[in-house]
């Protein structure tokens, strides 16, 4: 019996990623699609941080890490390259410099997320940031929801109800996943 047990931990033992997060405004498209491309870049920039919200994107995706490891290689990968933002120098462990936190966690994956459906466990949206996010989605999607977009009242950009009726009125089969943090 305790054999069984074992074998079975064994069986199911993989490696421990987490959670991983993605920001883009590109919802929609990527939920149409089914996936996280590059976009013809050379990989997609992932998170572990759930503080880090990239470039004031107020959406992001929560991925299961622990299930994508499986399926594609994650690497981490330092944009600044041992440099903060505006040249501050991180901890380099062959040095005693003084350290600049690492804000960004970042971990990369060099091929599109597909079948995201596979991997997605939440779509966050930034609290208190409805009418950005209402005003980013509206530039890049008005041509293609216009009489939506066009029955939201200035009043209401700031109701986070707005927001929610807007994604359940385009991507209904998603809306159970979106969360407020």
């Amino acid at each position: 019996m305790i054999e069984d047990y074992i074998l079975l931990e064994m069986l199911n033992e993989a490696k421990q990623v987490g959670l991983l997060y993605h920001n883009s405004y590109s919802i929609f498209d990527i939920l149409n699609d089914n996936k996280i491309s590059s976009f013809g870049q050379d990989k997609i920039s992932l998170s572990r941080s759930k503080n880090f919200w990239y470039n004031n994107i107020w959406i992001r995706f929560v991925l299961d890490g622990n299930k994508l490891s499986n399926h594609y290689k994650i690497k981490p990968y330092d944009y600044w390259n041992n440099e903060g933002p505006k040249g501050d120098i991180k901890r380099n462990s062959h040095a005693n410099q003084k350290i600049l936190p690492v804000f960004e966690y970042e971990e990369t994956v060099d091929k599109d997320i597909f079948p995201l459906d596979k991997y997605l466990i939440a779509i966050e949206l930034k609290k208190g940031q409805g009418r950005e996010i209402l005003y980013n989605l509206l530039d890049k999607y008005h041509w293609k929801y216009r009489d939506i977009f066009n029955n939201i009242k200035e009043e209401d950009l700031d109701k986070k109800e707005t927001v929610e009726k807007l994604f359940y009125d385009t991507i209904p089969q998603y809306t159970h996943l979106i969360r407020w943090v």
